[in-house]
């Protein structure tokens, strides 16, 4: 199975899940009750990191040459295509254990220290940046500060040899009064997706209007048909338990991370799916009588299906 699918995954996100709900619900959207986010993606970022630029930074903040030579040699390993080895000349390859950490250090010379400093010198009214390696989003108090800072941010991207991906960005009206004044026009504000979440405003219980979060409905499916994949390649095997206990992690991963306020339905969802995907492969084995719906959750039972989850408050 895909290293996504790994449980592992699923308690660093659920790690990250807690901070995105300290820094992002409380401290940006809910204190700009008519500002703006602007929601950026980098066109192919990983492959388009320029090795000089970023030795040269390594270099102000390391001077073991070894290390560095150790570092240059890993991000400019030849790639091969069939046959064929190319020569790696621009980017860290996504799957080289120093991939996460040099793009996190790139983007922060590039987007973080700059834009610490035009927020005090270009921006009026609070501006906050929430960024999780090429991930980001920018929260304005104002919304033409918004749309100035992304009428400015392709020229600095293009400095830093880095291309922003105008059809996935975009500038969005974001705050709980203009939650209001939206559905008061019959109207919503638009959506964006962060870190495997689709973000959107929806009333609380209390009344008020706040930002809430959903699992992304492609990574959702997409989970689900990894699932059927990893099953579908085991069909034949004869360690039926080790491979249910596979997926079972796999679940529990996933629930890990996704398990937060207001998404239960979609949680519930996934684990009512992946029981049925789970029956249809038990049945499609063959064998002397079909395993029916009882059968199997006594089974899911005992090989530990997480019947129950705990939702991480994003307050």
């Amino acid at each position: 199975m895909k290293s996504c699918f790994k449980e592992q995954l699923g308690a660093v996100r659920y790690i990250l899940v807690r901070w995105f709900a300290d820094h992002w619900n409380h401290q940006a959207t809910y204190q700009n009750p008519k500002g703006a986010i602007v929601e950026i993606d980098i066109r192919q970022y990983f492959n388009t990191i320029p090795h000089t630029v970023l030795i040269e930074l390594l270099r102000n903040k390391i001077s073991d040459r070894r290390f560095l030579r150790l570092i240059e040699v890993l991000i400019t390993a030849p790639i091969r295509q069939g046959k064929e080895d190319t020569t790696n000349t621009c980017g860290c390859p996504q799957g080289s254990i120093v991939s996460p950490i040099l793009a996190n250090i790139y983007l922060h010379h590039v987007i973080d220290e700059w834009f610490e400093t035009i927020k005090h010198s270009h921006i009026r009214g609070k501006a906050t940046l929430v960024r999780f390696a090429d991930d980001m989003v920018f929260v304005f108090e104002r919304e033409y500060e918004a749309r100035r800072f992304y009428n400015v941010l392709p020229k600095r991207l293009a400095k830093a040899g880095l291309e922003m991906h105008t059809e996935k960005s975009q500038v969005i009206p974001a705050g709980r009064i203009a939650a209001l004044k939206a559905y008061q026009r019959n109207e919503r504000l638009p959506t964006f997706n962060f870190l495997g979440f689709t973000c959107y405003w929806g009333r609380a219980t209390k009344g008020f209007w706040r930002l809430k979060l959903t699992s992304r409905k492609d990574r959702f499916a997409a989970k689900l048909k990894g699932m059927r994949q990893f099953l579908r390649k085991h069909l034949n095997t004869r360690n039926t338990v080790g491979v249910i206990k596979t997926v079972i992690r796999v679940i529990r991963g996933w629930v890990n991370y996704h398990g937060v306020s207001d998404n239960k339905r979609r949680v519930d969802q996934f684990l009512e799916r992946s029981k049925r995907i789970i029956l249809q492969w038990l049945n499609r084995r063959g064998g002397k009588h079909r395993v029916t719906w009882k059968r199997l959750l006594r089974a899911l039972t005992a090989l530990g299906f997480p019947k129950q989850w705990k939702t991480v408050s994003m307050f």
